[in-house]
């Protein structure tokens, strides 16, 4: 059976044995359009980094790494006190087999949280792709 995600509108639909299913509904533009006016409105209360966090997420979700990065990057220029920001740039750079960037990224994110296992496991992933073992290695076990 097909995941329904948060953002799918559903329905609980009887069927003619009285069994119930829920099934996807298919939005329609006004639908959409209420949401993404909705969304917006939320996104106005929230402080820029976040929102670039946000703008990032959904663009990471819909597989364009590259713009995903780009808000990634927004979000640290704005806050970069954030290990999380730091580590989903560097997720968008390893989909982008940018590795050592990612690298920087982790190690960034590390510098301001040390026991941050995302960076641990991106950064070791990076240096695995690089062919440097050791230091994978040394990543992985810590």
């Amino acid at each position: 059976s097909e995941d329904i995600c948060k953002d799918d509108w559903i329905q609980l639909r009887l069927l003619s044995d009285f069994t119930a299913v829920w099934e996807k509904v298919p939005q329609t533009v006004s639908q959409q359009w209420e949401k993404e006016v909705q969304m917006e409105e939320l996104m106005s209360t929230m402080p820029e980094d976040e929102v670039a966090k946000s703008r990032g997420n959904a663009a990471f979700k819909r597989g364009d790494f590259d713009m995903a990065e780009r808000y990634y990057s927004q979000a640290i220029r704005c806050n970069n006190s954030s290990p999380i920001y730091f580590c989903n740039r560097a997720l968008s750079r390893i989909k982008l087999r940018w590795f050592s960037e990612a690298v920087e990224d982790c190690t960034c994110a590390l510098q301001i949280d040390p026991m941050s296992t995302k960076a641990l496991l991106r950064r070791g992933h990076s240096h695995l792709e690089m062919g440097s073992i050791g230091k994978a290695v040394k990543d992985f076990q810590t």
